[in-house]
């Protein structure tokens, strides 16, 4: 994942992230995150083929990749990022 992704996700979850699970051929789950735009599919931000047993396997997996996103590119955490931003 680059920075810019990493960005992007933690700008935009939860309120513009959608997660989804999806089933392979060997019947293991994979996911798809996406970012949205007024509801709308914007643009996909992360996949991965079939690798866990269930679909909330598969979209905790990326739900918690999110959160780790959204922690750690922070105001606080990461200022420098956000130094030319005018609140």
């Amino acid at each position: 994942m680059t920075l810019l992704t990493a960005l992007e996700i933690a700008g935009n979850y939860p309120n513009n992230i959608l997660i989804q699970s999806f089933k392979d051929e060997n019947d293991l789950y994979g996911g798809l995150m996406y970012m949205t735009r007024n509801g709308a599919i914007h643009k996909l931000m992360l996949d991965f083929n079939g690798h866990f047993e269930t679909a909330e396997e598969a979209e905790n997996y990326l739900h918690n990749i999110s959160k780790e996103c959204t922690e750690k590119y922070t105001k606080e955490n990461f200022p420098s990022l956000f130094s030319n931003i005018i609140n």
